[in-house]
């Protein structure tokens, strides 16, 4: 059951957060972001990031990321360059690694224990690279499949460039690579970012790693495999139930098998012959216990909540959706804010240094140089978060109704253009489907000298047709007599 629910968690947590168009960047000064070309360098480098992620191997492991933050609470993802796809992503078994944490209580050193058979380490490494003892086992062409033991460690440097391009072993983040058999350095590398990102689901003070939901269900998973146990053994007995024979009577022995014939001496008149052991046991209440800890279960990995998601592209609005969600949120909002700041943060930064040291992306234009940028999650999930803040805007508006109809003064007060931009942003809409703001004030501008032009002619009608009625002639270079030639 638990596994099942675990299964269904991740499923839910990755179709709600990281599918279809997921994330976007921005300049953190927020005047950048009204410059045209700024807003659509951001775009184009958020639409090549999303291409390349597809394209690569993304989606299979930060499933099985999601499955393993699951049941034990620190998954480790690593991110590369690929060789067939620009990105490339591996996941780690937590018995490999160990983390530590820097002073500000975040994770900035793994090192991992892994394995590698001979062959495999000459494959990475190079054979003059390796200690004495997988050398000689490469060499003996039997032994090449023989396993070693390795460890690589990934911490930040003290002292490195801070210029690109920066030779490996001076780059911020140090990897280095060691061969435990033979207590040697195999390889001394570098990253310019954090290759391994170690999320914690929910961390108590005090704590490194992380607790997962599953720890969390822990004791009714063990009670609910109990009672499904102990239901099994009284099914079993009432099926193929304990048969009560008498010591004396039968011919043969006692059969229990289907289409089986025992047979018994008629002088006992039925008294005495074969019948099954009655237990009497009520499995009902078992069945029904054991039915609210499944119900528990499935609470405890949010499988009500992905459900309720679920509904809302069938029978539900947002809004409606965003009502019943409102009360769940308290739950999940503090795992998904880790989430992002441990897992995704760092991992749109990786990506984003590896697309843009491999030549994929524009050129920036001059306005962001030494400019920094910030990370914007427009996940189903997120959008849904945000969805409540429309749903306080509406509630208020409808509110404030009769007051705004009886003083419409008081619209004066809101920035109605930024609600209408704002609002569609928080459904989810693209950023195409809105004018740049220079766009829209010059249709503004042009509808207005419209009108004023449609205005002004209005009144030389008027004007004119007031003119007829004036009694006495009209000078022929009069004002008068301007106008009624302008009607």
């Amino acid at each position: 059951m638990a596994v099942f629910a675990n299964q269904y968690m991740a499923s839910g947590l990755y179709a709600h957060l990281n599918t279809s168009r997921w994330f976007g960047l921005k300049a953190k000064n927020t005047l950048l972001n009204k410059t045209e070309n700024v807003r659509r360098w951001f775009m184009e480098v958020t639409r090549i990031l999303h291409e390349e992620l597809a394209a690569s191997n993304y989606a299979n492991e930060i499933n099985e990321l999601y499955l393993d933050i699951g049941w034990n609470g620190t998954p480790c993802l690593e991110v590369n360059q690929g060789k067939t796809a620009l990105f490339n992503f591996k996941n780690h078994h937590i018995s490999e690694y160990v983390i530590f944490e820097n002073s500000d209580g975040l994770v900035d050193t793994v090192i991992r224990k892994f394995k590698y058979t001979a062959r495999q380490a000459v494959q990475e490494w190079g054979f003059e690279n390796l200690g004495k003892d997988v050398q000689d086992a490469y060499i003996e062409e039997n032994n090449r499949d023989k396993e070693f033991e390795f460890i690589h460690c990934v911490k930040p440097r003290e002292e490195f460039d801070r210029s690109y391009p920066a030779l490996k072993t001076r780059q911020p983040i140090a990897s280095l690579y060691i061969d435990v058999t033979g207590k040697k350095f195999v390889k001394q590398d570098g990253y310019y970012e954090m290759a391994f990102m170690t999320p914690r689901w929910v961390k108590c003070s005090g704590d490194v790693y992380g607790r997962s939901q599953g720890m969390f269900a822990l004791p009714e998973i063990k009670s609910a495999n109990f009672n499904e146990k102990q239901m099994g053994i009284a099914l079993e007995k009432e099926i193929s139930p304990t048969i009560l024979a008498p010591d004396d009577g039968f011919v043969g022995t006692v059969r229990t098998s289907a289409n089986s014939i025992m047979y018994y001496r008629k002088t006992l008149q039925g008294k005495d012959k074969p019948e099954p052991f009655k237990t009497k046991a009520n499995l009902n209440w078992v069945r029904d216990m054991n039915n609210d800890k499944k119900i528990v279960i499935k609470k405890g990995f949010f499988n009500d909540l992905f459900v309720m998601l679920q509904e809302q592209t069938k029978t539900q609005t947002a809004y409606e959706i965003a009502q019943r969600l409102e009360e769940k949120w308290s739950m999940i909002i503090a795992p998904i804010g880790r989430l992002n700041s441990e897992l995704n943060n760092f991992m749109i930064r990786r990506i984003l240094g590896i697309a843009g040291r491999a030549g994929r992306l524009p050129a920036a234009p001059p306005e962001l140089i030494g400019q920094e940028y910030e990370i914007e999650y427009v996940s189903k999930l997120a959008l849904a978060m945000k969805l409540l803040e429309v749903r306080s805007l509406t509630s208020g508006f409808e509110v404030m109704a009769p007051m705004i109809e009886m003083a419409p003064d008081m619209m004066d007060n809101y920035d109605t253009d930024e609600i209408a931009r704002g609002v569609p942003e928080r459904i989810g809409w693209s950023e195409d489907w809105l004018r740049d703001t220079e766009e829209r004030d010059e249709i503004r501008r042009q509808r207005n000298l419209k009108q004023e032009q449609e205005n002004a002619q209005l009144m030389a009608i008027e004007a004119a047709k007031a003119a007829k009625g004036i009694s006495g002639k009209v000078e022929p270079d009069s004002v008068l007599a301007q106008i009624a030639g302008a009607a």
